[in-house]
């Protein structure tokens, strides 16, 4: 039997769902996600019986360019989603970094 903590829909899960669901998984692929470990009927009752909306993102990027993250969130495990967030991380903690991939002739 599954340990009652993977059973429960935690923050974690619900934010791994979320990034999912923004790659467009099924709810089938989902279901069979390592960390999520659960059944595509009971990954759907879930979403559809969420109590609060889910969380805003504060930047939109068409998906056009998420799918040129494909590649490297794929070698890497991760959703296009997370290596967007960690690029964005990177840039906004190193403002030199960021003048130079921008490379406008701005500096920050």
């Amino acid at each position: 039997m599954k340990n009652e903590s993977r059973r429960k829909w935690t923050p974690e899960r619900t934010t791994l769902l979320d990034g999912l669901l923004d790659d467009g998984w099924t709810h089938k692929m989902i279901a069979g996600h390592p960390s999520i470990e659960s059944t595509p009927a009971a990954v759907a009752l879930f979403i559809s019986r969420r109590q609060k909306p889910r969380e805003s993102r504060s930047a939109f990027m068409p998906a056009g360019v998420l799918n040129l993250l494909r590649p490297a969130a794929k070698a890497r495990s991760m959703t296009r989603v997370e290596v967007a967030t960690s690029i964005l991380r990177v840039l906004g903690a190193d403002p030199s970094l960021l003048d130079n991939v921008l490379d406008d002739g701005v500096t920050t």
